[in-house]
């Protein structure tokens, strides 16, 4: 059969179908639909799991920054960079607010934010921090920060160069729920100390290979870390004298395949079901007003009802979304 004949019998009501097209008549509208819910469910499933899994951390922060720096980018403001350090305070304040049951920039101790961000040794001139509890989604927690002035005002400050966030999922005062905490901070800068010198003294019949090892007994402690980065001490002996030289360096971490996938399904998969699932309307509407209009003293009730209520089945898919579901299960979602 002709492709064109085909195509005609599926949506066109004529004599060759009995003026009852193959897409409403047949089980096409019912394939339709049970791939539309399998789509659907399958990102309830996404977002009700992907909290648990070990990546769904990294792959929300950095959606999160990306979505900071992105709109920092369009207001010609400077892009913040991620910070090891902060990234720890915002652990460690997430994790002192879920094991004591509060919710505050303050601890029922008294103990501020800033107290996180020294412990971990972030030495800063100027520091902020935003909260979120009971979010599913990062668009809607950042678009939260977003519309309250206090929290845009951390969001665009020209004050901080660095940034960190982190998740903590448990249980909150009886319901689970997770708690996120954001960071901003500057360092402030400290002069460099430029280093004397290492020298040793190499006795008569010493070789290189003895020297290099005492020198690198003797200067192990001289090796330093700086924050986000690695520092190698690296030593070399030439005709039994040494030097000490050090080098600084910060690898570019490669983002692995799943990584991609995750952060897939965290940010773009709903939209993209929402898409397909809209498509698939499209079709049933238009092969519904096919039937109706063609022919206009011909038609058949069962079909028309049945693409109606397949249609209402599919608007439902779209609208409802699996963020809203899990956020009405989630005790609240608020900001401080």
């Amino acid at each position: 059969m002709p492709f064109f004949t085909w195509l005609k019998n599926l949506f066109i009501p004529c004599n060759d179908n009995n003026f009852r097209p193959k897409i409403l008549e047949g089980k096409y509208l019912i394939y339709i639909l049970l791939l539309a819910c399998f789509l659907r469910l399958t990102t309830f499933v996404f977002f009700w799991q992907l909290p648990n899994t070990s990546f769904f951390a990294d792959i929300s922060r950095t959606i999160l920054i990306d979505s900071l720096n992105q709109e920092r980018t369009g207001l010609k403001l400077a892009t913040l960079k991620e910070n090891i350090l902060l990234n720890q305070s915002a652990l460690l304040k997430a994790q002192d607010m879920m094991a004591n049951g509060y919710f505050s920039h303050t601890s029922p101790s008294g103990i501020t934010p800033w107290y996180w961000f020294s412990k971990v040794g972030y030495n800063y001139k100027a520091a902020g921090e935003n909260l979120g509890i009971g979010f599913v989604d990062s668009a809607a927690l950042h678009q939260a920060w977003n519309d309250s002035p206090s929290h845009q005002a951390n969001l665009l400050s020209n004050n901080y160069k660095d940034i960190g966030i982190a998740f903590v999922e448990g249980n909150f005062n009886g319901s689970p729920t997770t708690i996120v905490v954001q960071h901003f901070g500057t360092q402030k800068i400290i002069p460099a100390v430029k280093p004397k010198p290492a020298t040793i003294t190499v006795k008569p019949g010493t070789t290189s290979s003895q020297a290099t090892a005492n020198l690198s007994l003797n200067l192990a402690t001289t090796a330093s870390s700086v924050a986000g980065e690695a520092s190698y001490l690296v030593i070399s002996a030439t005709s039994g004298l040494a030097s000490l030289t050090t080098t600084t360096a910060n690898p570019e971490t490669k983002k692995s395949f799943w990584a991609g996938i995750l952060k897939f399904l965290v940010k773009d998969y709903n939209s993209l079901t929402q898409k397909i699932v809209l498509i698939f309307l499209v079709i049933n509407i238009t092969a519904l007003i096919l039937n109706i209009v063609i022919k206009i003293f011909v038609q058949h009730y069962d079909l028309i009802l049945k693409a109606t209520l397949i249609s209402i089945a599919l608007i439902l898919l779209i609208a409802i979304s699996p963020k809203e579901i899990i956020a009405l299960i989630q005790p609240y979602a608020k900001i401080f």
